[in-house]
């Protein structure tokens, strides 16, 4: 009787002794797996670059609200309020473009750069007060407010 106990006791001792090792192999499995997402993550942020850098018009006036944009792409990102931005490039050989309403654009690589200074100058095609807006059709007797006819010779 006592023979069929050890037995037992022995089968039990070895599978408890397998159910173990799967554990610490599927631990040691799940550690190496993680160290090489984690090396590969590592590798790829070492890559990207922040730039940040502040965009001023003419004047030396802070521009807000300037648009900072990857060339040929639409990620980027806007100036603040003092004109200043940051933006992760994802390759040193990017190219900024800088666009504001009124301005010229400008272009700017970022290779070897972290800091930029870009003077965005006014566009000499700016039209000076003059604002169209055009919406559909009205009767003037279903308007509330002022209309007034202009005739193209009298605008150029």
């Amino acid at each position: 009787m006592k023979s069929a106990a050890c037995k037992r006791l022995l089968y039990q001792k070895r599978k408890l002794s397998n159910t173990i090792s799967i554990v610490k192999l599927t631990f040691l499995l799940l550690s190496l797996f993680s160290l090489h997402v984690s090396a590969n993550n590592t590798i790829t942020n070492t890559n990207q670059q922040i730039i940040t850098g502040k965009v001023l018009s003419e004047s030396g006036e802070p521009l807000a609200g300037v648009s900072v944009l990857f060339k040929n792409s639409k990620t980027g990102t806007t100036t603040d309020l003092n004109g200043n931005f940051s933006i992760t490039v994802p390759d040193e050989n990017a190219i900024l473009v800088f666009s504001f309403v009124g301005y010229e654009n400008a272009e700017s690589g970022v290779a070897g750069k972290t800091i930029l200074s870009i003077t965005l100058k006014l566009s000499s095609k700016v039209m000076d007060q003059v604002v169209v807006v055009g919406y559909g059709t009205q009767r003037r007797r279903d308007l509330t407010g002022s209309s007034v006819s202009i005739k193209g010779s009298e605008i150029a």
